[in-house]
């Protein structure tokens, strides 16, 4: 006769996203015993392996400051109104990762709102919770980096844009694009 077969099934429940990523592992012994259970007599024994790899993640919020990460806001829409010389508009960026970031952020004008049909800039001054962010036309600059996880609820980084130099700038509608991006490490 063929000796019994036994299945195991082992199941992990959700994995938090701030479980940094790697390869875990457990070892477990099946013991087997001839026998009754009050006078068992031991047979053999195998150690088990169990290994699971937690993948690198990450993910990047855009939300109006105080507001909760949300996974589906990757765009934010800022609007000046009628521009003057130190208005200030921000938000925040929450970064989730299990592996660590960097946190690019890209200026299509380079720090400057360009009219829309003139040519004409009016300059605007980036900082990152407080730390003043030199952008360059068309290039990633690196403004934030971390080496491990972010944790559950994740890096918050405020973000603010003030005017500076408006002055006799033509009316009408001026505009810059900032891509923000974020890459694990």
């Amino acid at each position: 006769p063929n000796p019994p077969y036994y299945s195991f099934l082992i199941k992990l429940g959700t994995i938090p996203f701030e479980v940094p990523s790697g390869t875990y592992q457990d070892t477990f012994r099946i013991s087997l015993y001839a026998g009754t259970l009050n006078n068992p007599d031991f047979e053999d024994s195998e150690s088990v392996i169990v290994k699971y790899f937690v993948p690198k993640r990450i993910a990047l919020s855009l939300v109006p400051t105080g507001s909760s990460f949300n996974e589906f806001a990757t765009e934010i829409n800022m609007n000046f109104g009628n521009m003057q010389t130190g208005l200030t508009l921000n938000f925040d960026t929450i970064i989730k990762s299990n592996s660590g970031y960097n946190l690019y952020f890209s200026s299509e004008n380079g720090g400057k709102l360009m009219h829309e049909s003139l040519g004409q800039y009016v300059g605007y001054t980036t900082t990152i919770n407080g730390t003043n962010i030199s952008l360059i036309p068309n290039t990633p600059v690196l403004v934030s980096s971390s080496t491990g996880a972010t944790g559950a609820d994740g890096k918050r980084l405020n973000v603010k844009f003030t005017l500076n130099g408006v002055n006799s700038q033509p009316s009408g509608n001026y505009k810059d694009y900032i891509t923000v991006s974020v890459q694990s490490n």
